[in-house]
This record gives structure tokens, sequence and C-alpha cells, in this order.
């Protein structure tokens, strides 16, 4: 959807071209988001683009990790220590 938004818009306009401009303002807001997580500043309008892009990319990373076998469905209990 990034490299087809801009397409679209150019070459049908109107409706995508809105479309595109505010495909291009979220993108722009989750940068800021992740340059303001970096300085340890959460700005709530801005974190929630940049979460939900976060999000989408681990699915991404864990779902080429199942399909290459290397991506386990078992969990391993945490160790707990006892104070």
């Amino acid at each position: 959807m990034f490299i087809l938004g801009p397409i679209l818009a150019w070459q049908l306009g109107g409706i995508y071209t809105w479309l595109a401009l505010g495909q291009g303002l979220f993108y722009m807001m989750a940068i800021a988001g992740w340059w303001l997580e970096q300085k340890a500043l959460r700005v709530k309008v801005l974190f929630v683009p940049f979460y939900f892009l976060m999000m989408n990319w681990s699915l991404i990373q864990g779902y080429i990790r199942f399909r290459k076998g290397k991506q386990t469905v078992l969990w391993e209990r945490a160790e707990r220590k006892v104070a």
C-alpha cells in the first residue's frame, strides 16, 4: 500500500489523492512517534501510529519465521526467582 497509494493518486486523482495524503500523514506521525520514543517521550497521538506499524511489522516477521520453520509454537515457562 505504501507504493500503490501514490500511484493511484497520480493516475486516478480524486479520492485517491486524499487517501494518499492521509497515508503519508499517518507514516509521518509514526516516524515522529518512533523518534519521540527514542527520546523517552510518549505523545499518544503519535505513539498509536508507531505502535500500529511496529505490530504489523512484527506480524510479518513472525509469519516469515513460521513459513521457514524457525518459529516454535510452544511456550517456555519463565524462570521465577523467589526472594
